[in-house]
């Protein structure tokens, strides 16, 4: 009589009653949370003279076994050497396994999870990784080291579920917050068995759209977005949303769109983070200040300025996400997470900042010259009326043409902003508006101070006294 898996049979009997580490259920609403995943296992091992021919064998044995006993009805396992060109591959170079290098038949499962195992200095090098097929999106390399052959499964095991990552639908997203549902929480655990969800995991949020057949259309990662796990809830996994979109993850889709969420496992690693022009990505941004800083922590620390090809390093950190901040000339360009070690390279595209930049600079020129200008107005217009009240009238008259040589040199303002308004310009809308603010703001200093009726009324009351004077030197002094 063929043997009959009974372990998905008593998850849904006892869905009601308990979710593994999570606690009592209250509710099950879709049959995802009682659906196991369907792990298919890939061992490679490295031939060697101390190896049996089957060692590979017995290590995916081994490991679908031992993974039954300590993880229970979460996982459906089925586990198989490496076909030989997978194992080669996944001996070499495990880290840069690409899509296309995966065995046919791949899309039938949840999880592909690879092992390989190779000798290195006297000890065993293991490493893992995972393929989630949903998501079509690779896990971090998990790797340890065992010098006794005896302790291989184990710790082989143990490696196997550090790579795992598991699986969560997106409920509810609103205003920074979002609750997750992981796949299988209401099916039963064995007491001991991996917690892989904990306040501080790391989770990537994926959208899938699918045809009516469930065949996937796109998957996309959501940019620069990730969840962090706050508390573990009945409900599910209550979740702060941090994201550098102002709607990364919209309450209400169109369509057949999965809004998922992987586990995502820190690497203490760095990673190198390229500036580029959003409208030329081939062209650095260099000079730009790059800060980091915790979340919970908002304290900054400077990483540097970015070099002459855009690039600044972003170091490993024990926090896991990171919030980075970018400035040019004490203006802050982009806010945004990063989980450091995710990736070796991550690109951000901004808009080229040297036309705001010259355009402040110019500013700030236009200003304090035109603000000098006033100042010594006041004081002339002072002191030319002081000259017309006691009659100095050729003193009057050199202030007044001093007035007039400051009025032509307010005018040369106004042509050079005129000018500037024509060359300083850029395709980008956003620094586009932030250059017009400039422009407008400059036009009404400008129109603050282009009133020139004093000059005029001063101008005509020294021709007054002029004339006043010169009548009475014309005047003849009565004969006695």
């Amino acid at each position: 009589m063929p043997q009959m898996n009974v372990w998905p049979l008593i998850g849904l009997l006892m869905a009601g009653f308990w979710i593994g580490c999570l606690g009592p259920v209250r509710a099950v609403e879709t049959i995802w949370e009682v659906t196991a995943y369907r792990v298919h296992l890939l061992v490679a091992v490295e031939p060697g003279p101390t190896w049996p021919d089957d060692q590979n064998e017995r290590l995916a044995y081994h490991l679908a076994t031992q993974s039954q006993t300590y993880i229970g009805a979460l996982w459906e396992v089925r586990a198989e050497a490496a076909p030989p060109a997978l194992a080669r591959k996944m001996l070499a170079d495990l880290e840069n396994l690409q899509e296309e290098d995966l065995p046919a038949g791949w899309q039938k499962e949840d999880k592909l999870l690879l092992v390989a195992v190779r000798a290195s200095a006297g000890a065993y090098q293991i490493k893992a990784r995972e393929w989630d097929v949903r998501t079509r999106l690779f896990g971090a390399v998990a790797s340890a080291m065992v010098v006794q052959p005896a302790k291989l499964g184990q710790v082989a095991l143990h490696t196997l579920i550090e790579a795992f990552c598991p699986l969560a639908r997106i409920d509810r997203p609103k205003q920074g917050q979002a609750l997750l549902r992981p796949r299988g929480m209401a099916l039963p655990r064995p007491p001991g068995s991996p917690q892989w969800i904990k306040p501080g995991t790391i989770l990537r949020p994926v959208l899938r759209k699918s045809d009516r057949q469930g065949n996937p259309i796109s998957i996309k990662p959501v940019d620069w977005t990730y969840l962090v796990v706050q508390r573990l809830s009945p409900q599910g996994l209550e979740c702060r949303v941090y994201s550098a979109l102002a709607a990364s993850l919209a309450e209400r889709r169109r369509g057949r769109i999965e809004m998922l969420a992987l586990v995502v496992l820190p690497r203490q690693r760095p990673t190198v983070l390229v500036l580029a022009d959003r409208n030329e990505p081939t062209k650095p941004l260099v000079g730009y200040e790059v800060f980091s800083y915790n979340p919970n922590q908002p304290e900054l620390h400077a990483l540097g300025r970015t070099d002459l090809r855009g690039q600044v390093l972003i170091p490993p950190s024990a926090d896991g996400l990171r919030m980075l901040l970018v400035a040019r000339g004490g203006t802050p360009m982009a806010r945004f997470p990063v989980v450091p070690g995710l990736q070796e390279r991550l690109q951000l595209l901004l808009p080229k900042d040297s036309p705001r930049l010259a355009a402040e600079a110019f500013f700030r020129g236009f200003q304090e010259s035109l603000l000098d200008l006033v100042a010594q107005r006041e004081i002339l217009l002072a002191r030319m009326q002081l000259r017309l009240q006691k009659g100095q009238l050729e003193q009057a008259a050199l202030l007044l043409e001093e007035l007039e040589q400051l009025r032509r040199d307010r005018d040369a303002l106004a042509v050079q902003l005129t000018q500037q308004e024509k060359t300083l310009t850029t395709n980008d809308p956003e620094l586009r508006s932030k250059i017009e603010a400039l422009w407008s703001q400059a036009r009404q200093l400008l129109a603050q101070h282009a009133d020139d009726r004093i000059l005029q009324e001063l101008a005509s009351k020294l021709l007054q006294a002029k004339q006043t004077a010169n009548n009475t030197q014309l005047t003849p002094e009565p004969k006695p």
